[in-house]
């Protein structure tokens, strides 16, 4: 069985039923309107808002920290010791279309700062 995500509606102040991902493990997650993407580890999934038609999108080199969508593009956070890596890719195809590699720079951190608030806020 895969990792369950608590839902509360905060209009109605209720749980809602929970969701149940395809598998355990999952490392980030990124949802809107158009679908889910669900990272395990090195590994991107696309599927649906309830995530039905789940496909394979693409690899990162390193376990996937955190996921954006920013319309068309999927943003992958990830690193491998110092070094912190942001890979972009094509959200329906999963063409990759750039990586950005830096050392010890400040932007990853502020990004995972973003998505705490960002998950937070989902909530």
């Amino acid at each position: 069985m895969g990792s369950q995500i608590a839902r509360y509606d905060l209009a109605t102040r209720s749980w809602l039923s929970a969701r149940v991902l395809p598998r355990a493990g999952a490392t980030a997650m990124a949802g809107d309107e158009q679908g889910t993407a669900v990272a395990y580890g090195t590994a991107i999934y696309r599927s649906g808002i309830d995530f039905s038609g789940e496909i394979l999108l693409g690899n990162t080199t390193s376990s996937i920290e955190s996921l954006f969508f920013d319309g068309n593009l999927l943003i992958a956070i990830h690193s491998q010791g110092t070094t912190g890596r942001i890979t972009i890719f094509d959200r329906t195809s999963g063409t990759q279309l750039s990586t950005v590699s830096r050392i010890g720079n400040p932007i990853f951190t502020a990004l995972r700062r973003i998505r705490i608030g960002f998950m937070a806020s989902r909530l």
